[in-house]
C-alpha cells in the first residue's frame, strides 16, 4: 500500500499551485491543455486533480473564476460589458452574457445595477 501522505501532499501542492495560477490568469486565453503544459502534467491528470479537489470539471472551475472576476469588475468599475468580458477571458460579449445569465440567473447589466457603483 503506497504512503498516502506523500501522494496526497504532492497532489495537494500541485492543485494549490494550479488553482493559484487559474485565479491569477483566468482573464488570459488559457485552457486545459495550456495549463497542463505549464505544470508539466497531462490534461487528463489536470482534470482528475480538479475533480478530486473541487468536485468540478476543469472548464467549470475556470468559468466560475472568470465569472467571479466579472462580478468584481461589474461591482467596482464602470467599464463596458464587452471590455469586462474580454478582461475575464471570454472570447466575446455575447457569449459572456449567455454564460453569466445561465450561471447567475441575471444579466451582467442587471447584476451591475443591483450590485454596482451607485
Amino acid at each position: 500500500r503506497p504512503a498516502p501522505s506523500r501522494a496526497t501532499g504532492k497532489a495537494d501542492r500541485t492543485w494549490q499551485d494550479v488553482d493559484d495560477y487559474l485565479k491569477e490568469n483566468c482573464g488570459a486565453d488559457i485552457n486545459r491543455a495550456s495549463v497542463a503544459a505549464t505544470f508539466d502534467i497531462s490534461p487528463n491528470h489536470l482534470s482528475h486533480l480538479c475533480r478530486q479537489k473541487t468536485g468540478e470539471r476543469f472548464m467549470d472551475r475556470l468559468t466560475e473564476l472568470r465569472l467571479r472576476r466579472a462580478e468584481l469588475l461589474l461591482q467596482g468599475t464602470r467599464r463596458p460589458i464587452d471590455e469586462i468580458a474580454w478582461l475575464c477571458g471570454f472570447s466575446n460579449a455575447s457569449y459572456f452574457c449567455q454564460v453569466f445569465r445561465k450561471k447567475r440567473k441575471t444579466t451582467p447589466g442587471s447584476y451591475r445595477t443591483a450590485n454596482g457603483l451607485k
